[in-house]
């Protein structure tokens, strides 16, 4: 059986601060479509002014608030592969919103 206390995640490592950083970006991008979601959807590229768009784009949020503490969570239990699955669902969906949002143009 592996050692478990060489497979903890170090706080030393770099790759660690970039899990931290980039779950602390899903919380940021989430609460700014939560809290400002004109501004949110202005920032995206698709400016809403009302109505059932910016109801949207908080739904947006609360799913990226949902990623950001998943994300965390994982850091803080050791969930690398979870964590990596997480930051690879986080990519395909930018991938994914950035091919919807060139497809309209």
């Amino acid at each position: 059986m592996p050692d478990e206390t060489a497979r903890a995640l170090s706080w030393r490592a770099v790759t660690t601060w970039i899990a931290v950083v980039a779950t602390v970006g899903f919380l940021a991008i989430g609460l700014r479509g939560l809290l400002a979601p004109a501004g949110a959807s202005a920032s995206f590229g698709l400016p809403l002014s009302g109505g059932d768009g910016l109801a949207f784009v908080q739904a947006f949020g609360a799913r990226n608030i949902g990623l950001g503490l998943v994300g965390m969570a994982l850091i803080a239990l050791d969930g690398r592969r979870g964590l990596a699955a997480l930051f690879l669902a986080g990519a395909l969906i930018a991938a994914f919103g950035l091919w919807l949002l060139f497809g309209r143009r």
